[in-house]
């Protein structure tokens, strides 16, 4: 996948999503990440660069399909009969669509970290973790053991989402 960005045709695309006003609570740093996460193919759900006044207070993007087709039917045909040969093959294609989704996002991280050349502090460090069925959370590492986030977290977000524009390119 090739694709050419810009500055400027970036910017008119985050405008442009921002604009549709799918959410009524958007985090542009964070939703940058996504876009650039869509664009190579990881699609996401939801994003929150986190609250201090609330729970979770870290910032973290929900990836995994949208409209998912295989659920539903997975979840009918578990409701009649769960251990038919339609259903085992069902789970199958589902948790496989669940490990190429991990994979590639897995790719996009050790690409991220390689290019970078050095560690970032384990806190800092994004990795996934599984959230439910074909969906995982992408976080700093810190934030799953409670350390204190003096905002590394956040910029660590948006050191990925610059590698990701400019490995678009």
């Amino acid at each position: 996948m090739s694709f050419t960005i810009n500055i400027e045709n970036w910017t008119q695309a985050v405008n442009s999503m921002l604009e549709q006003g799918s959410r009524s609570h958007v985090d542009r740093e964070l939703y940058e990440c996504e876009l650039a996460l869509n664009l190579h193919g990881v699609p996401t759900r939801f994003s929150c660069s986190g609250h201090t006044d609330r729970m979770p207070a870290f910032p973290y993007i929900i990836v995994g399909q949208n409209g998912n087709t295989l659920l539903p039917k997975y979840l009918t045909i578990m409701s009649i009969e769960p251990l038919s040969e339609k259903a085992i093959r069902l789970q199958c294609d589902i948790l496989s669509q669940e490990a190429e989704l991990g994979q590639n996002l897995l790719q996009l991280i050790d690409a991220f970290y390689n290019v970078r050349g050095k560690l970032s502090s384990f806190g800092r460090r994004l990795v996934i973790q599984a959230h439910g069925l074909c969906q995982y959370l992408l976080l700093n590492q810190g934030s799953i053991v409670g350390l204190y986030d003096r905002g590394d977290y956040l910029k660590e977000f948006v050191s990925f989402t610059t590698f990701l524009k400019d490995y678009l390119q």
